[in-house]
């Protein structure tokens, strides 16, 4: 299978010791401008971005047989690997510090590197991020902005809904509305490893989640059914530039509640990461270019070829370059493109100062999942649901069945770090 390479516009030398990258093809287009001034500004070193625009199930399966046989690239892309394999295998090795303490405090999210980190070491760095939110109205929130489980369940039956939002199915409410929860301890503790399904409100959330899930997409009928309260809430990855949109969808005063949680305001958060290989012999020049990925100048010229894209979703990690995303997004949008919501043609104008609070808001409860995180959620717990929800468990039987695997992998966890240690 042939591989594209490329080290776009610049002359390289013998001098500059080569950095291998292997990034998903879209990724790889969001980030060709930075990948050009580094090489450009760079005494040392070059990148070269290995990618395959054609084929990436095959691109990934390459890359994963070359880190298996001690080769690949020096940098790989989290999308092309499985994550928590190609640490216990030790396919990838730590970064160790390549930011100080001081450095994260001051310029990036908090807990955003927690997300590459497993059993204290870190081994993804994260460059993106992805929220996802519910927007209802004040009203059917009893005025509120923030709910828990039993407040979801509560207010959700009593609207006479028949989802909690359209595309919400009920795997995901269970992991974004309750394996996700880090203020609540009772039922997942992720610090300590421990965990007890076996209790009447896993029970009652089984119930609910059933009966709330829903597997429609995105339609005209979908936003007709959020306007008259049909679905509940409307459900969205975190667009800047679609908050007009979400306004007027339902024609009154709204919230970002997000997702339900023991304490405060929960927004589930994905970050994307990059994995330094084993083989790979110039860490040096590949935290350099890590430093430069992740500085303030090359987070700018992201984020505003995005907006100057119209599009948005995918978010800088660090603080400062949030701040000018939204400056970019109150001050920008002069002759953005309208939206059809229900037959009518409607503007799409600048920010506003209300829903720069509420964007706020949402930055500031920002809960970002890390990759065992993940891990136990989509491979280990939700296999236990399948029996539910097709009928042939009981309540009691699935909580044990999610009880049973994660115990098994919070062990499995303590095992892999004794043996890598």
């Amino acid at each position: 299978m042939e591989v594209k390479k490329n080290v776009p516009k610049v002359t390289q030398t013998k001098q500059k010791q080569e950095i291998t990258i292997a990034l998903d093809y879209w990724v790889a287009q969001k980030y060709n401008e930075i990948i050009e001034n580094f090489n450009a500004s760079s005494e040392e070193y070059v990148v070269t971005v290995m990618t395959n625009k054609d084929d990436m199930n095959a691109f990934r399966d390459s890359i994963i047989k070359d880190m298996e046989s001690g080769k690949g690239p020096d940098i790989i892309d989290g999308m092309l690997i499985n994550n928590i394999t190609a640490i216990q295998k030790q396919y990838v090795q730590p970064w160790g510090e390549v930011f100080s303490e001081e450095e994260i405090e001051k310029n990036f999210f908090p807990g955003v590197f927690d997300t590459g980190t497993y059993e204290e070491a870190l081994y993804g760095i994260p460059y993106e991020w992805t929220g996802y939110i519910l927007v209802t109205t004040k009203e059917r929130c009893n005025g509120l902005d923030t709910w828990n489980r039993e407040q979801m369940m509560e207010w959700v039956r009593a609207s006479g809904a028949k989802n909690v939002a359209a595309n919400v199915p009920d795997w995901q409410l269970l992991v974004n509305g309750m394996l996700y929860d880090k203020t609540g301890t009772d039922i997942i503790d992720w610090e300590n490893k421990t965990c007890n399904f076996m209790q009447q409100k896993v029970y009652d959330y089984l119930k609910f989640i059933k009966e709330y899930g829903s597997s429609i997409s995105y339609s005209d009928k979908s936003e007709k059914k959020a306007k008259t309260g049909e679905d509940f809430a409307w459900y969205d990855f975190l667009f800047l530039n679609d908050m007009n949109y979400y306004e007027a969808i339902f024609e009154e005063e709204i919230v970002y509640i997000g997702f339900p949680a023991e304490k405060g305001k929960s927004i589930p958060t994905y970050t994307e990461l990059l994995y330094l290989n084993s083989a790979c012999e110039n860490k040096e020049g590949a935290i350099s270019f890590i430093k430069h990925l992740l500085s303030y100048e090359s987070q700018n010229i992201r984020v505003k070829n995005l907006v100057e894209m119209r599009t948005s979703g995918a978010y800088s990690i660090r603080k400062d370059t949030m701040d000018y995303h939204i400056e970019l997004e109150k001050n920008a949008r002069e002759g953005r493109h309208a939206f059809e919501l229900y037959g009518e043609l409607y503007g799409n104008p600048s920010m506003t100062e209300e829903q720069e609070k509420q964007v706020r808001d949402m930055l500031d409860n920002l809960v970002f999942t890390n990759c065992y995180m993940e891990e136990l959620a989509y491979r280990r717990v939700l296999n236990a649901l399948d029996g539910y929800l097709n009928g042939t468990q009981t309540e009691e039987e699935t909580a044990a069945l999610m009880q049973r695997e994660a115990e098994e992998f919070f062990a499995d966890m303590d095992l892999t770090v004794t043996n890598m240690h």
